[in-house]
């Protein structure tokens, strides 16, 4: 948007240096975008006498502004002028572009220095760090999407390290590659190293003296060294929901162990050398024990007892060579999968043609190769449910995966849906071409290029929620025995979101599992009802959900069972064990191939048999508290708790809602749990048995037919919500404010201040909420057409 200040700028700009050799006119648009910030940049090279100009604030550069010093009252009237427009530039009022140091100049400097975190006396001028900073596109204040923990860490490396060589931050709450290198030079700072020596490398020199370091631990208290307030930065740049502080805290070690546990590290609550290395760089520590590898090499009898013998479990292999002459032969051999397994190991499928470039991305692209994929997997015997891992074999750059990568995948996805939903997509690229496809395409698991630590899309980025395998180191295995037993690899560590192929054969689908159980307890909950006087679906569907959804920890549901779901409790677990079978914990969803919880969606079944026949109103009912309306009012409570930095909650639930790479109260998972209850239970009112309702909502009823869960949001919205979105977001404005739910509002999300919330100066947010919970369902509906 234009604006007049910047216009000013632009016109004094021209009046005063459009006759200078190596200067060009500006555009007077209005807009303080890189062509200005690049022409001030030359005119103060011009005013330092700097006679060759460049669009860069280079050495020379810097080091004429900083023997110029401070630019304040006492400096010449044009080096005034051209701090007075680079603070316009930023949205200071500084005043009039004439080189006078007015007070509206003098506040605008204190006010940009108090943005960036500094303590500078209110008198002085404008500091030759500062000048550099202006003349960048850097911003200060808090960016939409940004958060206020991370504009902290800012600000406090600013200000504690303002006299060394490194560069001011912008103080925009965005975690970046740039605070993710000025956190790593602090520490490097704090081990004592120059500022030639500080490079924000993760070197040998940097490994070896913080594994030397003392772990933080709680207690840990910064008295002279600042490593607890490091700790605390490298865990807010990950995303961990803590702050900047100088103590060890109770509360800060429960989250150091969410951590932990989240990558695959030995949970010890503490800052160890692991955790510190986690945090810092993409590889973590490359000398911790891993479970996985992958290699171009054929897995021979030979090589898989290397593998096995050096505590290695699974092994990930390329499905096909690239159709290019000259091509390495890498492809996965016939017989080679049994070998693998054989060995004790499991496999995980890779593809690659060339995906090295942009040119490799395009949605065709990814159709026909998402076809090869989906052939050469099923060539191999690779069972249902299968995730084939998809390479982006480069630092593709945000504008790179919103124009070309994301529209591959939606083409590999496109594919296997094509092919019959037989394998699931997945992605191996850094940090964020993981979470960008995710996002878009809702893979189910990630493969993390983590060894590639300068890629731009790992650096600053945290490690994806669905991460399954992340790159971190290639070694050579059995080189002093046998050649054919040696082999090449790169390490990788393992979440254990993906065991890997662990039997060859395409029979079956992957909610077998699930209905094998279902079945024994259909038939367990028949007898048990036999002569009872309620003894129809809906009957044996409750025995069978409760007992689904007891004794598991789960909060979702708190009704306590009587004596007979114990007694069918006692029946089902005899039933199971005789067919060879154990309570399920989850179960895959055919549809995404993601891994649900049976707790949470047997208790929205459960839930949604209380709902009345065909309800589909804007009022909500204890059977919607109990689904879907009772998560939404957790994932309220969320945000109102984030609402500082989030005061427009429409992008934030988009952020939030229905992610497979990230755990929120309604995520992906709980998001299709919560949608599947309600069209599981609409089945059983209308007869079905719980079996045979799975069995319609996930596989097709005759050949060439599409399940009902292939249409599950476009059928829950017929259904649920006369598709109608704004019956949606009625439905979820009165969740969140119908005084009748007052308590269950309060046992869901208990933390939330819900008589502040639901004043009537927040209703338009509440209202702006639920609207966008709406557009999601109806956008997740229009795609699935």
């Amino acid at each position: 948007m234009a604006d007049a200040g910047v216009r000013a700028v632009q016109e004094w700009f021209n009046a005063t240096y459009a006759d200078v050799p190596g200067i060009a006119r500006l555009a007077v648009d209005g807009v303080a975008g890189a062509a200005t910030v690049r022409a001030l940049t030359r005119a103060l090279q011009h005013e330092l006498g700097i006679t060759a100009l460049s669009d860069a604030f280079g050495p020379a550069t810097a080091t004429r502004l900083a023997a110029h010093g401070d630019v304040g009252p006492a400096s010449d009237a044009r080096m005034v002028a051209l701090v007075q427009a680079a603070l316009t530039c930023k949205g200071y009022g500084a005043g009039a572009l004439d080189g006078t140091w007015s007070a509206a100049t003098a506040q605008a400097a204190r006010q940009s220095t108090t943005d960036l975190g500094l303590d500078r006396a209110p008198d002085a001028g404008v500091a030759p760090k500062v000048v550099k900073s202006l003349l960048t596109l850097d911003r200060y204040l808090l960016r939409p999407g940004g958060r206020t923990a991370v504009r902290v860490v800012q600000q406090w490396v600013n200000r504690t390290w303002f006299t060394r060589s490194l560069d001011l931050l912008p103080c925009d709450g965005i975690a970046s590659r740039a605070l993710q290198r000025a956190v790593l030079v602090a520490a490097q700072y704090e081990f004592g190293l120059s500022d030639a020596d500080a490079t924000g490398t993760f070197g040998p020199t940097t490994r070896q003296r913080l594994a030397g370091q003392a772990p933080v631990r709680e207690g840990s208290t910064d008295t002279g060294a600042r490593w607890v307030q490091l700790f605390t930065a490298a865990m807010v740049l990950n995303g961990r929901p803590v702050t900047l502080g100088a103590t060890f805290t109770a509360a800060l070690t429960e989250q150091v162990r969410r951590f932990q546990e989240f990558s695959a590290l030995p949970v010890t609550g503490e800052g160890d050398y692991p955790t510190w290395a986690e945090l810092l760089v993409s590889t973590g520590d490359v000398t911790r024990t891993v479970t996985a590898a992958d290699c171009i090499t054929e897995i021979t009898p030979a090589r898989a007892a290397t593998l096995r013998a050096a505590g290695y479990r699974t092994v990930g292999r390329y499905l096909t060579n690239a159709p290019v002459p000259g091509a390495i032969d890498k492809r996965l051999r016939t017989g080679e999968p049994a070998v693998i397994l054989d060995a004790g190991l499991t496999l995980f499928p890779i593809y690659q043609e060339d995906a090295a470039g942009l040119g490799s991305f395009t949605e065709a692209a990814g159709r026909a190769q998402g076809g090869r994929a989906h052939d050469a997997a099923w060539g191999h015997r690779l069972p249902p449910g299968t995730t084939l891992y998809f390479a982006v074999d480069y630092d593709a750059v945000p504008a790179d995966v919103e124009s070309a990568v994301v529209p591959y995948f939606r083409g590999v996805a496109a594919a296997l849906r094509e092919r019959g939903r037989v394998y699931a997509p997945g992605v191996y690229g850094s940090r964020a071409v993981c979470t960008g496809v995710s996002r878009a395409v809702l893979v189910p698991h990630v493969f993390v290029a983590g060894m590639s630590t300068g890629y731009t899309g790992n650096a600053g980025h945290p490690l994806p929620g669905n991460w399954a395998f992340n790159q971190v180191q290639t070694v050579t295995l059995g080189a002093d025995g046998p050649a054919d037993a040696a082999v090449e690899i790169d390490r990788n560590a393992a979440s254990g979101r993906d065991p890997g192929v662990t039997r060859l054969s395409t029979d079956g689908t992957v909610v077998d599992p699930l209905l094998a159980v279902l079945d024994v307890l259909q038939t367990v909950a028949a007898a048990r009802l036999r002569g009872a006087r309620d003894r129809g679906p809906v009957a044996a569907a409750r025995l069978a959900l409760r007992w689904l959804r007891a004794d598991q920890g789960t909060p979702f549901w708190s009704t306590p069972l009587d004596d007979g779901d114990t007694r069918f409790g006692t029946d089902a677990d005899a039933g199971l064990a005789a067919a060879g079978l154990t309570r399920p914990a989850t179960f895959v969803d055919p549809m995404t191939f993601d891994t649900l919880p049976v707790a949470r969606w047997a208790a929205a079944t459960e839930a949604a048999l209380l709902l009345p026949a065909r309800w589909r109103s804007p009022a909500v009912q204890a059977g919607d508290l109990g689904g879907w309306a009772g998560d939404l009012v957790a994932l309220a409570g969320a945000w109102w708790a984030e609402r500082a930095d989030a005061p427009d909650p429409a992008p934030w639930v988009v952020e939030h809602l229905g992610r497979t790479d990230l755990v929120t109260a309604l995520d992906h998972r709980t998001l299709v749990a919560d949608l599947d209850g309600l069209l599981l239970a609409t089945r059983v009112r209308a007869g079905a048995d719980l079996p045979a309702a799975v069995r319609l909502l996930a596989l097709p009823a005759r050949q060439g037919q599409t399940p009902v869960a292939a249409r599950r949001y476009s059928t829950v919205l017929s259904e649920r919500f006369r598709s109608r979105r704004q019956t949606v977001a009625d439905a979820a404005l009165a969740a969140l404010t119908d005084p009748s739910w007052k308590a269950a509002r309060a046992a869901l999300s208990p933390a939330t201040d819900w008589p502040t919330a639901l004043q009537d100066r927040h209703r338009p947010a509440l209202r702006t909420f639920c609207g966008a919970f709406a557009d999601v369902l109806v956008a997740r509906a229009q795609e699935e057409s």
